[in-house]
């Protein structure tokens, strides 16, 4: 194969790239222009290169010392019925989840509920605060839940961040719909954990939110999933809106088992945008 020769590409920084914007623009500032807003990060340009991170080493050193590690998927089953969530289960496991993550209001028959699964094999989940606990993974004592009305990044961490106590092994957040964002939230929570909280041995886990159109649903599952994972969870749940739960979970096996990224420390470092996402939320919730 040809090499590309990409090191014959003249090379450009901000202040060209400035001129010529402004140029096409007769006049107008492009980073006024262009500024935008999103959830609660203001200002944000429309071109970022090295200068911007060139003061930010310090999220490099820190991101550098946290290892790969194989991301586990999950999948919510809401039960209504202890037999039918059983069977969803079993499926689930069957078919390459490496657990479960059982939805209650009530007071579930766990004997039923956890039927013919091997705990020992498998993470299996409980939201019941009632429930005398038999679970292996997320519950109401060693977890923390996020406040679903949270919209705003550094909200969510901040809040995530004060519910932590010596008893917490697990968080449990949902996903923002901007896939660079999200990368970089879950970036800036990893960081202030180790920053604020002393603790590198929390699992983070997140949680796909559901699309208001149900078609979109597969969109969403695959880049808030791939960012997620990107910015450094632990584990994931992907929703099913319409079709099989078959498919929701091979979204998850193909971004685990065909992009290799398990394989990598901090796959995103050196992005100058996600780098200064990172950097803004973090100082934002300081």
């Amino acid at each position: 194969m040809k090499p590309l020769g990409l090191n014959t590409f003249s090379k450009s920084d901000q202040e060209e790239w400035l001129e010529i914007a402004k140029k096409k623009l007769k006049g107008d500032d492009p980073l006024q222009k262009f500024a935008w807003n999103t959830h609660g990060l203001t200002n944000l340009k429309p071109y970022y290169d090295s200068e911007d991170i060139k003061d930010l080493d310090y999220l490099v050193d820190f991101f550098l010392t946290i290892s790969s590690h194989r991301w586990k998927l999950y999948e919510k089953i809401y039960v209504t019925n202890e037999i039918e969530a059983n069977k969803l289960a079993i499926a689930a496991l069957k078919e390459g989840c490496d657990g479960v993550i059982f939805e209650s209001e009530d007071d579930c028959n766990q004997d039923i509920l956890f039927k013919g699964i091997d705990l020992s094999l498998c993470d299996v989940s409980l939201s019941d605060p009632n429930a005398l606990i038999k679970a292996t993974g997320m519950d109401p004592t060693n977890c923390v839940y996020q406040d679903t009305s949270i919209t705003i990044p550094s909200d969510q961490v901040r809040c995530l961040l004060k519910a932590i106590d010596t008893s917490s092994k697990w968080v449990y957040r949902k996903a923002f719909p901007d896939f660079f964002l999200e990368i970089a939230t879950v970036r800036a929570f990893r960081f202030m954990l180790n920053i604020k909280k002393k603790r590198n041995d929390i699992r983070i886990h997140t949680s796909i939110p559901h699309h208001k159109l149900a078609e979109n649903q597969w969109f969403l599952n695959t880049t808030s999933g791939l960012a997620s994972i990107l910015g450094g969870s632990d584990s994931i749940d992907i929703p099913t809106a319409i079709g099989h739960d078959r498919i929701s979970r091979n979204i998850g096996h193909l971004i685990r088992e065909e992009s290799g990224i398990d394989m990598y420390e901090d796959q995103c470092g050196g992005s100058y945008l996600i780098e200064s996402l990172t950097h803004q939320i973090i100082q934002q919730v300081k």
